[in-house]
């Protein structure tokens, strides 16, 4: 292999790329814009509950210590400032208690408590919040459930250290920035082997490991440095910086295996396009476990890049460490490997 030579196709990967507006100048551009998202949006979390009530007189000392719980009760003056209030989602729930609530449950009869609910709320969480409802008729009548609760935390207590919704997506946008290289990559290649630059090339002295080491160090080199970008200028890289940056390139390196890979199953631009969506889709569906936790199932375990968002999610939201993650970095790179090797023998059959 030709160092020398691989510096100069490098050197002339860089400049198509950027004489390309597509390739060179709209990446830029998404990356100031992904950068101006996250400092747009709320960088904390309410991890207070507000309820509404309407009717009957609730004691302060019950209001203060819900308030310690982080319930806080808001006491409306009529039952149509409720309902608007839940409505346009300034409570998760609203209750109308009867003002002779205690009088009438002391003469057997059973009164009637309503509960209004936003549109959006979960089944689940309706049924959390109609059992609270229930703890707070006990509590006005003077009976608290009779029980003992003991708390057990598994994983992290994430109690007043909730992870805002920027933050989540910090690792996302990485991810979202290399699957984005592996597109440009492939079409990088397909672009020249239609113009014969490539065939011209491989006519000459120059190897085919030469050409495919310089097309993978283009697209890794350029992935990588994107994607550090974003994390230093939204602050999160200095939070631990050794294992991120090796999550990034390790990351990065499945640009060069699944872009050849991709470069061998498209015969034009606009098949490397299609072909470099469905790639870029599947890729992504591990970013949801970040985003809404528990949505999908552990069969996502077998797309590579589920391995780069957990590592990236709890190195920066969870503080782990190399004895947390390097099961991952061991993983990723055994894949990476692989994809490289059958994605440069597979373009090579190609370009043959």
């Amino acid at each position: 292999m030709d160092a020398g030579a691989v510096g100069t196709l490098i050197k002339k990967d860089l400049i198509l790329l950027f004489r390309n507006k597509a390739l060179g100048i709209m990446p830029h551009v998404f990356l100031v814009l992904l950068i101006v998202i996250y400092f747009i949006m709320p960088g904390t979390v309410n991890e207070k509950l507000k309820l509404a009530l309407y009717g009957t007189n609730i004691p302060q000392i019950l209001i203060d210590e819900m308030a310690e719980s982080g319930v806080e009760l808001v006491i409306t003056n009529s039952e149509e400032e409720l309902n608007r209030g839940v409505e346009d989602g300034d409570f998760i729930m609203g209750m109308t208690i009867p003002d002779d609530l205690l009088q009438r449950i002391s003469t057997g009869e059973r009164p009637e408590v309503k509960a209004v609910f936003g549109p959006s709320v979960l089944p689940a969480m309706k049924k959390a919040e109609l059992t609270f409802t229930e703890q707070i008729i006990f509590l006005l009548q003077g009976e608290p459930l009779n029980i003992r609760v003991e708390e057990k935390i598994l994983g992290p207590d994430m109690t007043g250290r909730q992870i805002p919704t920027r933050d989540r997506l910090i690792p996302i946008f990485a991810l979202f920035i290399i699957l984005m290289e592996i597109m440009g990559v492939a079409i990088l290649i397909v672009e020249e082997h239609e113009r014969g630059t490539l065939s011209a090339l491989l006519v000459t002295s120059m190897s085919m490991g030469s050409l495919l080491t310089a097309k993978a160090i283009t697209g890794i080199g350029l992935a990588f440095l994107q994607a550090v970008f974003v994390l230093t200028a939204t602050g999160i890289l200095i939070a631990n910086p050794l294992i991120l940056l090796t999550g990034l390139f390790l990351g990065s390196m499945l640009v060069a295996g699944l872009g050849f890979l991709v470069a061998t199953l498209g015969r034009d631009i606009m098949t490397v396009i299609a072909w470099s969506i469905v790639v870029l889709l599947t890729l992504f569906m591990p970013a949801f476990n970040i985003l809404l936790p528990g949505v999908m199932s552990d069969w996502v375990k077998i797309i590579p890049s589920y391995y780069l968002t957990d590592l990236m999610h709890r190195a920066v939201h969870f503080d782990a460490g190399w004895a947390e993650i390097w099961k991952n970095c061991v993983l990723l790179l055994t894949i990476d490997l692989c994809l490289m090797a059958v994605g440069s023998f597979a373009l090579r059959r190609r370009l043959a």
